[in-house]
């Protein structure tokens, strides 16, 4: 990606976003930047809208990635883990606009991706809503993870069950997810999640 160029671009996109907020298609955008990549994470209402309708003044810095057929330059991630999942558009909208939107990224070892999607899943729907902020999630690609926050910290109000009855969920959680976890080969930043850069948000 033409790096750049990609200040100049923004300029473009952010009255895009703002348009779809205003409009009540879309909740809340933001974009991230670490080295040459990008992450988009956004909320849509009634319609399904991704990075390829919101950001098209990006798609002639993106470099093309391969599969389902024909090349794309956005590669959705899968959502493995949620604090709180949205019961209405009223549960979720904001009463207040966040300070900070922050996101973080983390390598699995490949062979421990099914045992932390486990233990995620485990932890999501025995204790669902209970724990860290409401709108804090993780996604994945392949085994590279990108776990979307805002600051400050919304707490759930809203209670619902989840899917499991059980309470297994380990107590040890930090010792039970750091095997899953692979190095990062260098020592200039933290140890496992990294931090990356919001460069625009909505």
């Amino acid at each position: 990606m033409a790096m750049d160029r990609l200040s100049d671009k923004l300029d473009q996109v952010a009255p895009l976003l703002s348009k779809q907020i205003a409009n009540d298609q879309l909740l809340t955008a933001s974009l991230f930047q670490w080295n040459d990549q990008l992450f988009f994470y956004c909320e849509s209402l009634r319609t399904k809208l991704g990075a390829s309708e919101l950001l098209t003044p990006l798609e002639d810095l993106l470099e093309t990635w391969p599969g389902e057929g024909a090349p794309r330059r956005w590669v959705p991630m899968m959502d493995i883990f949620h604090y709180s999942r949205p019961l209405s558009v009223d549960h979720w909208r904001r009463s207040e606009a966040p300070e900070e939107h922050t996101a973080r990224i983390i390598y699995l070892r490949p062979e421990m991706v099914s045992s932390y999607i486990f233990y995620h899943f485990q932890l999501q729907e025995e204790q669902p809503g209970a724990l860290g902020s409401k709108y804090g999630l993780i996604s994945q690609h392949e085994n590279l993870l990108f776990f979307y926050m805002e600051k400050p910290d919304v707490a759930e109000s809203e209670s619902y069950a989840g899917h499991l009855k059980t309470q297994h969920t380990p107590p040890n959680w930090g010792d039970v997810m750091d095997p899953h976890f692979q190095p990062w080969p260098d020592d200039e930043g933290e140890r496992l999640w990294r931090p990356i850069e919001c460069i625009l948000a909505v």
